[in-house]
């Protein structure tokens, strides 16, 4: 799209993090966005935040986005409101870690859940309106667990790798229709999601973990400006951030056998002490 203005933007997990700075700077350049996320109370507060800024959005929808008939009514309710849907920001997401053997099949299920399947609904709510139209955009957050497999983050990982395969087919298919389709990879973002995961580990890796949130993390300002980047922009492919990932994701890309030792030396030793100390046991 050449612009924002007067677009209409649905953006889920909108309630904070990065789903809250892309809606507020949507907002910013004129687009009526629709805040969409499951916590009502969070979501409130970042709708009456936005107002304070003098930017109104369009709507704030407290939803289930693991809901597939949720996101499908919505859908229908602004295409009649509006008469289309310009663009879509899958960003509902959740993060879980832990050993693998010591995981609950349960977890897989909440990170699988949460982190693809919203993104396929988001896709089957609103595609055929914007393939109707022969114009959209489609940015999934993903994230460098998307793109490099990372030890005691299976689960997280797969997730993430596979809303960046759906992505890239999505734009291959869709895109000769006027459909774009992205896939933004950051790292460790400043965000909530630290709070909210669900972490099976020792206390010694919370500690490395949290340090990587609090110190090497990106302001959601920095992803948001990418995303819009992406709205804005011709669209399609995968955005890797931070770049300084880079190197990490040529190795993995390039040798995926010395990638495999690079991290058996220097994590591997680690990974075995974690699931020696994490009590438990997976159902």
């Amino acid at each position: 799209m050449p612009g924002l203005r007067d677009a209409v933007v649905v953006v889920t997990g909108a309630a904070s993090g990065i789903g809250r700075a892309v809606a507020e700077e949507c907002l910013r350049r004129g687009a009526r966005v629709h805040l969409v996320d499951l916590e009502a109370g969070a979501l409130g507060r970042a709708a009456e935040a936005l107002r304070e800024l003098g930017l109104s959005p369009a709507g704030a929808h407290a939803l289930d986005c693991r809901d597939g008939r949720g996101l499908a009514a919505l859908a229908a309710g602004l295409q009649a409101e509006h008469g289309r849907v310009d663009a879509l920001v899958n960003n509902a997401g959740v993060m879980l870690a832990g050993p693998v053997e010591r995981l609950a099949l349960e977890d897989w299920r909440w990170i699988v859940d949460t982190n693809l399947w919203t993104v396929i609904h988001g896709v089957r709510a609103f595609v055929p309106g914007m393939l109707a139209r022969g114009a959209g955009r489609i940015v999934n957050t993903a994230s460098m667990a998307g793109l490099v497999g990372f030890p005691l983050f299976a689960p997280y990982s797969a997730s993430k790798f596979a809303v960046v395969g759906l992505s890239q087919a999505l734009d291959a298919e869709l895109g000769p229709r006027g459909v774009r389709v992205s896939a933004v990879c950051p790292g460790f973002v400043r965000t909530g999601a630290f709070q909210a995961a669900r972490f099976r580990l020792p206390a010694a890796w919370l500690a490395a973990i949290g340090f990587g949130f609090q110190h090497l993390s990106a302001e959601p300002a920095a992803v948001a400006a990418e995303i819009v980047g992406c709205l804005e922009g011709p669209g399609g492919g995968v955005v890797s951030l931070p770049r300084e990932n880079w190197p990490l994701y040529a190795v993995r890309r390039l040798s995926p056998a010395l990638y495999a030792r690079l991290y058996g030396a220097l994590l591997g030793p680690l990974s075995r002490a974690a699931a020696e100390r994490t009590g438990g046991g997976a159902t």
